[in-house]
């Protein structure tokens, strides 16, 4: 059998539910967990040992590992430290026909959105778990 592994960005929120009185001997108790919103717009309620698992992370708030930074950049998102940056944010640039790379790579974008040059991590950027997505 094949393994996978995925990213994906979720939206959760706290919801508890009333287990059914004939589904087990757990029946009429309440189940803590959340509902769960995908990209798709599907909708499902998870228990809360899923997100708490360490499937999931918040992406807001700065504690993302860099790995989940990258895969978010992949997905068209804009990145930060929690703790660096100053308004400048990171984000994955494709060529274009007036690039002068011809194979994706990460830029830094400053504040103001003027300048733009290709970003490489130092060690601590890829080992801290303070990255999070930029609106």
């Amino acid at each position: 059998m094949q393994s996978y592994i995925g990213i994906e960005i979720i939206q959760a929120e706290p919801k508890n539910r009333v287990s059914p009185p004939d589904s087990s001997a757990r029946g009429g108790m309440i189940e803590y967990g959340y509902k769960i919103i995908y990209d798709d717009g599907h909708e499902t309620w998870e228990p809360k040992e899923k997100l708490a698992g360490g499937n999931y992370r918040p992406i807001n708030g700065g504690c993302m590992s860099f790995g989940l930074a990258i895969e978010a950049m992949k997905l068209g998102k804009k990145v930060r430290r929690n703790a660096d940056f100053r308004g400048a944010f990171l984000c994955v640039q494709k060529p274009d026909t007036h690039s002068l790379m011809t194979e994706p790579y990460i830029r830094i974008v400053s504040y103001c959105g003027k300048l733009t040059v290709p970003w490489i991590p130092k060690m601590d950027d890829m080992l801290a778990d303070d990255w999070e997505i930029v609106d």
